[in-house]
């Protein structure tokens, strides 16, 4: 199976997305998009407190109207989809790999080539 390329409108989408999010007052502790190699498909992974302490319904819900709004709403619409975006929490694993960039490549900040990348970073 082919490894999709993660590209800069779902760069820029996702970088729009966590701006939402700031205004939504909802803690982002880490954002990076992923490279789920079971899936083949790459995901914003959104790190936050709140999933633990006021439940990931709460937090999806919150992104769930985000993403309308700003598909919706805005002249220049984002095309990043709920199914598209996974949250964890500080303790997860996933956020623990990430940090500690354990054998993976990552690709960080704007302008960067994420081809055969397995994260791109926003921040952790």
């Amino acid at each position: 199976m082919y490894r999709t390329i993660l590209v800069d409108k779902h760069i820029e989408a996702g970088r729009r997305v966590l701006e939402g999010l700031a205004q939504s007052n909802i803690d982002v502790t880490a954002a990076f998009w992923f490279y789920f190699e079971e899936e083949g498909q790459w995901r914003l992974t959104i790190v936050s407190p709140e999933v633990a302490t006021k439940g990931p319904k709460f937090v999806y819900t919150t992104l769930s109207v985000l993403l309308y709004d700003l598909a919706h709403n805005s002249p220049n619409p984002v095309e990043i989809t709920l199914d598209q975006i996974r949250v964890v929490t500080p303790s997860s694993l996933l956020y623990e790999q990430v940090k500690s960039r354990s054998g993976l490549r990552i690709a960080r900040g704007p302008g960067r080539d994420v081809i055969g990348e397995d994260v791109y970073v926003y921040w952790i």
